[in-house]
């Protein structure tokens, strides 16, 4: 996950991010700045994008609550196997997640 910021005046860019974004901090990557640049890599990733089949017709019939109890019946075991697995969670998109493997040495 790569952030582009623009520090303030006097704050430097460490500052700025570490304050917008405490807990996505990786501090190994600030004790080794060398380690990393903006040059891009390829590398052969697995990807995963499951969904829930047929979500917009199923939410459409459901209340808030009821909704809300479907994803995160969904989301709860699907993070777990990925996390069991150790695959990166990428990003949730409504009933979707994007998960990958390979993508760290």
């Amino acid at each position: 996950m790569v952030f582009f910021l623009k520090a303030r005046p006097g704050r430097s860019s460490r500052e700025c991010l570490t304050s917008t974004c405490r807990l996505l901090i990786s501090i190994p990557c600030w004790q080794t700045p060398n380690n990393y640049t903006f040059e891009g890599e390829s590398r052969e990733l697995t990807v995963l994008f499951p969904d829930i089949r047929s979500f917009t017709t199923i939410s459409e019939a459901l209340t808030a609550s009821e909704l809300k109890t479907l994803l995160n019946d969904f989301f709860t075991p699907i993070t777990e196997i990925i996390f069991e697995n150790n695959g990166t969670i990428d990003k949730y998109v409504g009933d979707m997640v994007m998960a990958f493997w390979g993508g760290t040495s």
